[in-house]
Protein backbone atom coordinates (compact mmCIF):
# COMPACT_ATOMS: atom_id res chain seq x y z
CA UNK A 1 0.00 0.00 0.00
CA UNK A 2 1.23 3.50 -0.87
CA UNK A 3 1.53 5.93 2.01
CA UNK A 4 2.18 9.65 1.98
CA UNK A 5 5.67 10.99 2.50
CA UNK A 6 4.49 12.66 5.72
CA UNK A 7 3.39 9.27 7.01
CA UNK A 8 6.82 7.84 6.19
CA UNK A 9 8.59 10.67 8.03
CA UNK A 10 6.33 9.96 11.00
CA UNK A 11 6.94 6.22 10.71
CA UNK A 12 10.69 6.69 10.98
CA UNK A 13 10.48 8.72 14.18
CA UNK A 14 7.68 6.68 15.74
CA UNK A 15 9.33 3.39 14.81
CA UNK A 16 12.46 4.32 16.74
CA UNK A 17 10.41 5.35 19.80
CA UNK A 18 8.49 2.06 19.76
CA UNK A 19 11.68 0.04 19.41
CA UNK A 20 13.18 1.91 22.37
CA UNK A 21 10.11 0.97 24.39
CA UNK A 22 10.18 -2.66 23.29
CA UNK A 23 13.84 -3.08 24.17
CA UNK A 24 13.28 -1.66 27.63
CA UNK A 25 16.61 0.17 27.90
CA UNK A 26 14.87 3.49 28.42
CA UNK A 27 17.76 5.49 29.87
CA UNK A 28 20.20 4.65 27.10
CA UNK A 29 17.89 4.37 24.11
CA UNK A 30 16.02 7.57 24.91
CA UNK A 31 19.29 9.42 24.45
CA UNK A 32 19.36 8.29 20.81
CA UNK A 33 15.81 9.51 20.30
CA UNK A 34 16.65 12.88 21.84
CA UNK A 35 19.73 13.20 19.59
CA UNK A 36 17.51 12.50 16.58
CA UNK A 37 14.95 15.09 17.69
CA UNK A 38 17.60 17.74 18.36
CA UNK A 39 19.04 17.12 14.89
CA UNK A 40 15.61 17.55 13.32
CA UNK A 41 15.00 20.73 15.34
CA UNK A 42 18.24 22.18 13.96
CA UNK A 43 17.14 21.47 10.39
CA UNK A 44 13.77 23.12 11.09
CA UNK A 45 15.37 26.12 12.77
CA UNK A 46 17.85 26.67 9.92
CA UNK A 47 15.64 25.59 7.02
CA UNK A 48 18.20 22.91 6.13
CA UNK A 49 21.60 21.73 7.29
CA UNK A 50 23.55 24.45 9.09
CA UNK A 51 26.60 22.50 10.22
CA UNK A 52 27.55 24.80 13.09
CA UNK A 53 24.06 24.88 14.58
CA UNK A 54 23.52 21.17 13.93
CA UNK A 55 26.73 20.01 15.57
CA UNK A 56 26.38 22.26 18.60
CA UNK A 57 22.82 21.17 19.39
CA UNK A 58 22.39 17.54 18.41
CA UNK A 59 25.26 15.89 20.30
CA UNK A 60 26.21 16.62 23.91
CA UNK A 61 29.93 15.98 23.63
CA UNK A 62 31.10 15.44 27.18
CA UNK A 63 34.24 13.65 26.03
CA UNK A 64 34.67 15.43 22.71
CA UNK A 65 34.11 12.17 20.82
CA UNK A 66 31.10 10.57 19.18
CA UNK A 67 30.12 6.93 18.72
CA UNK A 68 28.79 5.53 15.47
CA UNK A 69 25.51 4.84 17.27
CA UNK A 70 25.03 8.49 18.28
CA UNK A 71 26.19 9.66 14.87
CA UNK A 72 23.63 7.54 13.02
CA UNK A 73 20.73 9.05 14.95
CA UNK A 74 22.09 12.56 14.52
CA UNK A 75 22.30 11.92 10.77
CA UNK A 76 18.89 10.27 10.39
CA UNK A 77 16.89 13.53 10.05
CA UNK A 78 19.42 14.72 7.45
CA UNK A 79 18.80 11.51 5.50
CA UNK A 80 15.05 12.15 5.56
CA UNK A 81 15.43 15.81 4.63
CA UNK A 82 17.63 15.15 1.57
CA UNK A 83 16.25 11.72 0.64
CA UNK A 84 14.97 12.60 -2.84
CA UNK A 85 18.29 13.83 -4.27
CA UNK A 86 21.12 11.28 -4.34
CA UNK A 87 23.79 13.91 -4.98
CA UNK A 88 22.72 16.26 -2.18
CA UNK A 89 22.20 13.43 0.26
CA UNK A 90 25.75 12.23 -0.34
CA UNK A 91 27.19 15.75 -0.09
CA UNK A 92 25.31 16.65 3.09
CA UNK A 93 26.18 13.38 4.81
CA UNK A 94 29.80 13.74 3.76
CA UNK A 95 29.99 17.25 5.26
CA UNK A 96 28.29 16.13 8.48
CA UNK A 97 30.53 13.08 8.84
CA UNK A 98 33.60 15.27 8.36
CA UNK A 99 32.67 17.16 11.54
CA UNK A 100 33.66 14.11 13.57
CA UNK A 101 36.84 12.24 12.57
CA UNK A 102 35.62 9.22 14.58
CA UNK A 103 32.92 8.64 11.96
CA UNK A 104 35.17 8.83 8.91
CA UNK A 105 36.23 5.18 9.06
CA UNK A 106 32.53 4.22 9.04
CA UNK A 107 31.60 6.51 6.14
CA UNK A 108 30.67 3.72 3.74
CA UNK A 109 28.50 2.01 6.37
CA UNK A 110 26.71 5.28 7.12
CA UNK A 111 26.10 5.85 3.41
CA UNK A 112 24.65 2.35 3.09
CA UNK A 113 22.18 3.10 5.88
CA UNK A 114 21.34 6.51 4.42
CA UNK A 115 20.64 5.19 0.95
CA UNK A 116 18.64 2.28 2.37
CA UNK A 117 16.34 4.74 4.17
CA UNK A 118 16.05 6.90 1.04
CA UNK A 119 15.27 3.86 -1.11
CA UNK A 120 12.68 2.62 1.38
CA UNK A 121 10.85 5.95 1.43
CA UNK A 122 10.54 6.25 -2.34
CA UNK A 123 10.53 2.75 -3.83
CA UNK A 124 9.11 -0.74 -3.45
CA UNK A 125 11.43 -2.89 -1.40
CA UNK A 126 12.82 -6.31 -2.00
CA UNK A 127 16.31 -7.44 -1.13
CA UNK A 128 17.63 -7.60 -4.68
CA UNK A 129 16.37 -4.20 -5.88
CA UNK A 130 17.36 -2.33 -2.72
CA UNK A 131 20.84 -3.82 -2.50
CA UNK A 132 21.40 -3.35 -6.23
CA UNK A 133 20.39 0.31 -5.88
CA UNK A 134 22.72 0.85 -2.91
CA UNK A 135 25.62 -0.87 -4.68
CA UNK A 136 25.15 1.36 -7.70
CA UNK A 137 25.21 4.46 -5.51
CA UNK A 138 28.30 3.23 -3.68
CA UNK A 139 30.08 2.70 -6.97
CA UNK A 140 29.10 6.19 -8.15
CA UNK A 141 30.39 7.66 -4.90
CA UNK A 142 33.64 5.71 -5.18
CA UNK A 143 34.22 7.05 -8.68
CA UNK A 144 33.39 10.61 -7.65
CA UNK A 145 35.17 10.75 -4.31
CA UNK A 146 38.57 9.12 -4.12
CA UNK A 147 38.88 9.85 -0.41
CA UNK A 148 36.33 7.13 0.37
CA UNK A 149 36.93 3.45 -0.16
CA UNK A 150 33.44 2.12 -0.79
CA UNK A 151 33.78 -1.64 -0.93
CA UNK A 152 30.34 -2.81 0.15
CA UNK A 153 31.29 -6.46 0.66
CA UNK A 154 28.40 -6.92 3.06
CA UNK A 155 25.76 -6.12 0.46
CA UNK A 156 26.35 -9.07 -1.89
CA UNK A 157 26.71 -11.17 1.25
CA UNK A 158 23.14 -10.28 2.23
CA UNK A 159 21.90 -11.20 -1.24
CA UNK A 160 23.68 -14.56 -1.01
CA UNK A 161 22.09 -15.23 2.37
CA UNK A 162 18.63 -14.64 0.95
CA UNK A 163 19.37 -16.72 -2.16
CA UNK A 164 20.50 -19.62 0.00
CA UNK A 165 17.54 -19.26 2.41
CA UNK A 166 20.12 -19.14 5.18
CA UNK A 167 19.13 -19.47 8.82
CA UNK A 168 19.19 -16.53 11.21
CA UNK A 169 22.19 -18.04 12.97
CA UNK A 170 24.09 -18.21 9.68
CA UNK A 171 23.17 -14.61 8.85
CA UNK A 172 24.39 -13.47 12.27
CA UNK A 173 27.69 -15.27 11.85
CA UNK A 174 28.30 -14.02 8.31
CA UNK A 175 27.39 -10.38 8.91
CA UNK A 176 29.43 -10.12 12.12
CA UNK A 177 32.51 -11.42 10.33
CA UNK A 178 35.23 -8.81 9.68
CA UNK A 179 32.95 -5.97 10.84
CA UNK A 180 33.16 -3.51 13.69
CA UNK A 181 30.24 -4.38 16.05
CA UNK A 182 28.40 -1.11 15.37
CA UNK A 183 28.95 -1.48 11.61
CA UNK A 184 27.68 -5.05 11.78
CA UNK A 185 24.49 -3.71 13.37
CA UNK A 186 23.77 -1.70 10.20
CA UNK A 187 23.92 -4.78 7.98
CA UNK A 188 22.04 -6.94 10.46
CA UNK A 189 19.30 -4.28 10.56
CA UNK A 190 19.18 -4.25 6.76
CA UNK A 191 18.90 -8.05 6.76
CA UNK A 192 16.17 -8.05 9.42
CA UNK A 193 14.15 -5.45 7.56
CA UNK A 194 14.48 -7.08 4.14
CA UNK A 195 13.56 -10.49 5.59
CA UNK A 196 10.03 -9.23 6.29
CA UNK A 197 9.72 -5.74 4.80
CA UNK A 198 5.93 -5.56 5.15
CA UNK A 199 5.89 -6.63 8.82
CA UNK A 200 7.25 -4.06 11.25
CA UNK A 201 6.80 -6.25 14.31
CA UNK A 202 8.51 -9.34 12.87
CA UNK A 203 11.52 -7.32 11.73
CA UNK A 204 11.87 -5.75 15.18
CA UNK A 205 11.51 -9.05 17.02
CA UNK A 206 14.17 -10.67 14.85
CA UNK A 207 16.57 -7.77 15.36
CA UNK A 208 16.10 -7.91 19.13
CA UNK A 209 17.62 -11.41 19.09
CA UNK A 210 20.83 -10.22 17.53
CA UNK A 211 23.89 -11.15 19.56
CA UNK A 212 25.76 -8.12 18.24
CA UNK A 213 24.59 -4.69 19.42
CA UNK A 214 20.95 -5.82 19.90
CA UNK A 215 19.70 -2.37 20.91
CA UNK A 216 21.34 -0.56 17.98
CA UNK A 217 20.31 -3.31 15.54
CA UNK A 218 16.71 -3.05 16.72
CA UNK A 219 16.57 0.75 16.54
CA UNK A 220 18.06 0.84 13.04
CA UNK A 221 15.66 -1.89 11.90
CA UNK A 222 12.78 0.14 13.32
CA UNK A 223 13.92 3.23 11.41
CA UNK A 224 14.13 1.26 8.15
CA UNK A 225 10.81 -0.48 8.63
CA UNK A 226 9.08 2.65 9.90
CA UNK A 227 10.26 4.65 6.89
CA UNK A 228 8.97 1.98 4.52
CA UNK A 229 5.72 0.94 6.24
CA UNK A 230 4.97 4.46 7.54
CA UNK A 231 3.25 5.40 10.77
CA UNK A 232 -0.01 3.94 9.45
CA UNK A 233 1.70 0.60 8.82
CA UNK A 234 2.91 0.14 12.40
CA UNK A 235 0.50 -2.13 14.33
CA UNK A 236 -1.70 -0.14 16.70
CA UNK A 237 -1.19 -2.71 19.45
CA UNK A 238 2.49 -1.78 19.50
CA UNK A 239 1.63 1.92 19.77
CA UNK A 240 -0.67 1.51 22.78
CA UNK A 241 1.75 -0.33 25.06
CA UNK A 242 3.12 1.80 27.86
CA UNK A 243 6.73 1.79 29.00
CA UNK A 244 7.61 1.46 32.67
CA UNK A 245 8.51 5.14 33.08
CA UNK A 246 6.89 7.27 30.42
CA UNK A 247 3.64 6.50 28.58
CA UNK A 248 4.55 5.46 25.07
CA UNK A 249 1.65 7.49 23.69
CA UNK A 250 3.25 10.71 24.93
CA UNK A 251 6.54 9.80 23.28
CA UNK A 252 4.76 8.96 20.03
CA UNK A 253 2.99 12.34 20.05
CA UNK A 254 6.35 14.04 20.58
CA UNK A 255 7.90 12.11 17.69
CA UNK A 256 4.99 12.89 15.38
CA UNK A 257 5.31 16.58 16.22
CA UNK A 258 9.02 16.59 15.38
CA UNK A 259 8.42 14.62 12.17
CA UNK A 260 5.64 16.99 11.08
CA UNK A 261 7.85 20.02 11.58
CA UNK A 262 10.70 18.43 9.65
CA UNK A 263 8.32 17.53 6.81
CA UNK A 264 6.85 21.05 6.73
CA UNK A 265 10.38 22.48 6.51
CA UNK A 266 11.19 20.03 3.72
CA UNK A 267 8.13 21.37 1.87
CA UNK A 268 9.65 24.84 2.05
CA UNK A 269 7.46 26.46 4.71
CA UNK A 270 8.90 29.35 6.71
CA UNK A 271 8.78 29.83 10.50
CA UNK A 272 7.59 26.28 10.98
CA UNK A 273 8.15 26.11 14.73
CA UNK A 274 6.13 29.28 15.34
CA UNK A 275 3.29 28.31 13.01
CA UNK A 276 2.95 24.82 14.46
CA UNK A 277 3.37 25.54 18.16
CA UNK A 278 -0.35 25.98 18.93
CA UNK A 279 -0.96 22.24 18.91
CA UNK A 280 1.52 19.44 19.43
CA UNK A 281 -0.38 16.76 17.57
CA UNK A 282 -2.71 18.54 15.17
CA UNK A 283 -1.03 21.79 14.13
CA UNK A 284 -2.56 24.46 11.98
CA UNK A 285 -3.22 23.31 8.45
CA UNK A 286 -0.52 24.76 6.21
CA UNK A 287 -0.80 24.21 2.47
CA UNK A 288 1.71 24.78 -0.32
CA UNK A 289 0.68 24.72 -3.98
CA UNK A 290 1.43 26.24 -7.36
CA UNK A 291 0.16 29.81 -7.91
CA UNK A 292 -3.60 30.08 -8.64
CA UNK A 293 -4.15 26.37 -7.95
CA UNK A 294 -5.61 26.83 -4.46
CA UNK A 295 -8.83 28.81 -4.11
CA UNK A 296 -11.28 29.29 -1.21
CA UNK A 297 -14.11 26.79 -0.97
CA UNK A 298 -17.42 28.28 -2.11
CA UNK A 299 -20.11 28.48 0.56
Amino acid sequence: MAYSLLNRFRGTFVGVAIAENQMGFVDRSDRNSQIMNASADSLVRSGGLNLRDWQSHCIPLESGAISLEAGLFALLPIILFYHEDEYWLFKQLKQAIARWPELDSHASDIMVFGWAIAHGITKKNDSESMISSIQKRLENAKNAENIYDFIGENLPKINRLFAASASWETALSQLKMDNHPESAAIYLALYCFLSTPEHFQLSIQRAAHSQTQPLLTTLLTAALSGAYNSHAGIPMTWQLTESNQTPLQSRIIEQITVADRLYATWLGLYHVAENMENSRFQPQMLVVTDPHRLVPRSD
